[in-house]
């Protein structure tokens, strides 16, 4: 381990334990200072003159925040911190020093939370916008919706720049994450959730699995090393079907490895309190509270009151790896950081879904770096899943359609249970497959270096996801038939 792993890992240990003693300063003021020094210290030191990249996207980004027509303040935003986002990932081409890894890691965060920022303000005056010139009623106000509808929490007031420059060196997930917004950090300053809600159970409940994901990272990485992918005897010794087997284990030691990362990223939010709302308000990850009424008519002094803290919560590993999508398998990983996208380039862009989802997986990949691996990766993703969404539709909805007669329902119904269960199994060994298949391009990095694997397995990956479409779209008019016939028949 070289002098700046050790600085790092101790520099993040640090972060994990001081929690427990921030946790006992009450004023805001000081609350906020010590976090904002904290953080700035940690930055200093695992960053050293690197520090002076975090500085100018802030001292940009609060100009774009402040200056800026709120209208297009997102976006210039987003395109000045990407744009400098992958200038810092090349600065090396003109002759100055590359940044470390670990840098990396921070402006990576540090990126979302300044886009996020603007976006954040966006949608306050949106908010008072809509708050001084509500809409006129319309006929069915008077109708119970069939669903509450999720209204998230807005700024009580527009970021200064002190405000963005605390938030962004804020030292809980400075270093390593997970994304929180502004929001969140504010009421973490400000509101007294981050010192009542109980922080120990909730870091033992979060812990328990960590000794398992360190032991399955440390002993399957050493029997099954990415580097022996790329070798001779892989190539020319090796049966077509272990090549393809192999890209499993790798692919577990690259999990284990982010499990064990988001897990002591999220205890240090937890341990200093941030992110903690009252049960009641239902928050969900990065976005925070969903339930606003409840949460107004919270009362702190109460006891026995309950919180939680899912609003940092940043990876679920039983979703993550048995969800038998990849869309579903992604929607579990890196949560915070998927909240951001979804909510920054999903939901911005008027197209298709697909064309939605490509463009998500790109901004995703240019986040990531600039290595090839990671486009190579990504960009197979939205393929996946038109084949899966194409399935779906073909199988398994069939499975739920209904029936007249009431013998025959009850026999459906078990039988459609039993052949979702098998559907959604040989589902998520397919999910696995792409996973592993997609995870060498992201783990190797290199086009030439992916190429080789891809090429020593035939690009089953990408073979399979033509034969699965060209197989659903000459079944398509049969099943379709089956249905109607069906239909008419009840």
């Amino acid at each position: 381990m070289s002098l700046e792993d050790m600085i790092y890992v101790v520099c993040l240990l640090f972060s994990i334990g001081f929690g427990h003693f921030y946790r006992e300063i009450r004023d805001p003021q000081k609350r906020r200072m010590v976090a904002t020094f904290t953080g700035m210290i940690l930055v200093l030191l695992v960053s050293g003159w690197d520090i002076i990249h975090p500085i100018i996207m802030i001292l940009v980004n609060a100009a774009i925040v402040l200056k800026c027509p709120v209208k297009i303040s997102q976006r210039v935003s987003f395109i000045f911190t990407f744009g400098y986002l992958m200038l810092y990932r090349v600065i090396s081409w003109f002759g100055l020093p590359q940044p470390s890894d670990f840098n990396n890691c921070m402006v990576m965060m540090l990126a979302l939370k300044l886009i996020g920022v603007a976006s954040e303000n966006q949608a306050y005056y949106e908010h008072l916008k809509k708050s001084q010139n509500p809409p006129p009623p319309s006929p069915s106000d008077g109708e119970v919706p069939l669903r509450k509808e999720r209204i998230y929490l807005v700024l009580e007031k527009p970021p200064t720049f002190w405000d963005i420059w605390d938030y962004s060196f804020c030292y809980a997930g400075v270093l390593t994450g997970p994304y929180f917004k502004f929001r969140t950090y504010h009421d973490f300053i400000y509101k007294s959730h981050a010192y009542k809600a109980k922080h120990i159970p909730e870091v033992l409940n979060r812990i328990k699995y960590f000794p398992v994901f360190a032991a399955v990272f440390f002993i399957v990485s050493s029997y099954f090393p990415v580097e022996y992918a790329l070798t001779e005897d892989f190539m020319t010794n090796q049966t077509f079907l272990y090549r393809i087997w192999y890209s499993n284990p790798v692919f577990l030691v690259f999990r284990m490895r982010f499990y064990v990362a988001f897990t002591l990223s999220e205890l240090t939010l937890v341990m200093v309190g941030l992110g903690a709302y009252p049960a009641i308000a239902k928050s969900e990850s990065a976005a925070g509270p969903t339930d606003v009424d409840a949460l107004s008519r919270f009362d702190e002094r109460e006891e026995g009151q309950e919180y939680d803290f899912n609003t940092v919560k940043n990876i679920d590993p039983w979703y993550s790896d048995f969800e038998p999508t990849v869309r579903g398998g992604m929607r579990f990983w890196n949560i915070t950081v998927q909240h951001w996208l979804a909510l920054n380039v999903y939901q911005k862009l008027k197209a298709p879904k697909p064309i939605r989802v490509a463009a998500t997986m790109f901004v995703s990949s240019v986040w990531h770096g600039v290595h090839s691996g990671y486009y190579l990766s990504m960009l197979t993703v939205p393929f996946i899943m038109v084949v899966e969404d194409q399935w779906d539709r073909l199988v398994r909805r069939r499975l739920n359609r209904k029936v007249s007669d009431q013998w025959d329902r009850l026999v459906r119904r078990r039988l459609n249970q039993k052949g979702q269960y098998i559907y959604d199994w040989i589902c998520w060994a397919f999910k696995m497959q792409w996973f592993g298949y997609m995870g060498m391009a992201f783990i190797l990095l290199k086009a030439s270096t992916t190429f080789l694997y891809w090429q020593s397995v035939f690009f089953y990956g990408h073979a399979l996801i033509a034969v699965m479409y060209a197989l659903g779209f000459q079944l398509t008019p049969f099943l379709r038939g089956g249905a109607l016939d069906d239909k008419k028949a009840s």
